[in-house]
C-alpha cells in the first residue's frame, strides 16, 4: 500500500529507509493481532500465492489514496495551461520526474494537507481493519469485493 502511493515519494526518502519503515509498521500490524499464526506454508513455492494475494490486495486499498493524489496532481496541470505555465517543467529531485509549477506546488500541499488533517491515522486504521477482515494469507473475493473497489475509487 505505501510503496503504490506517493505519500513516501514526496520527501525523497532513501529506498533503504522506506523499506525499513514498511517492514516495522507491516511488524506492528501484523503482531498487534492477538493470536496471529503465519498461515504460510514452509515449502518453497508455498509463500508466493498469499504473497500475491496481500500484493492485490495493497494495489486495491492504495489505488483509493492514489487517484486522490492524482486528482490533485492533474487540477495543478490544468491550472498550469490555463495560467500559461504549462510548457514550464521543473525537475522533482525527490520523485525524480519533470512536474509543471503549479502541479509540484499541488502535490506538496496535498501532502501537508494530508498529514495535517491526520488521514494519515485514517489510513493506518483502515489498513488494519483489512487485516482483520481479510487475515494475512486468507483469500479475498474479488467478486464480491469489485463493487467496493468501484465505489472506494
Amino acid at each position: 500500500l505505501f510503496l503504490m502511493t506517493p505519500l513516501l515519494g514526496v520527501f525523497g526518502l532513501p529506498t533503504r529507509f522506506k523499506v525499513l519503515l514498511i517492514a516495522i509498521m507491516s511488524a506492528a500490524l501484523i503482531y498487534g493481532i492477538p493470536e496471529w499464526r503465519s498461515p504460510v506454508q514452509a515449502e518453497a513455492i508455498g509463500w508466493l500465492i498469499p504473497f500475491l494475494r496481500e500484493l492485490a490486495l495493497g494495489l486495491a486499498l492504495s489505488l483509493g489514496v492514489f487517484s486522490a493524489f492524482s486528482a490533485i496532481s492533474v487540477a495543478g496541470k490544468i491550472l498550469d495551461t490555463q495560467m500559461g505555465y504549462g510548457i514550464a517543467q521543473v525537475f522533482d529531485p525527490a520523485t525524480h520526474r519533470q512536474l509543471s509549477i503549479m502541479s509540484g506546488i499541488f502535490n506538496q500541499f496535498s501532502v501537508v494537507l494530508f498529514f495535517i488533517l491526520d488521514f494519515h491515522h485514517i489510513l493506518l486504521r483502515g489498513l488494519a481493519t483489512s487485516i482483520e477482515i481479510y487475515p494475512l494469507g486468507t483469500e479475498w473475493p474479488i467478486s464480491e469485493s469489485g463493487m467496493a473497489l468501484i465505489k472506494h475509487f
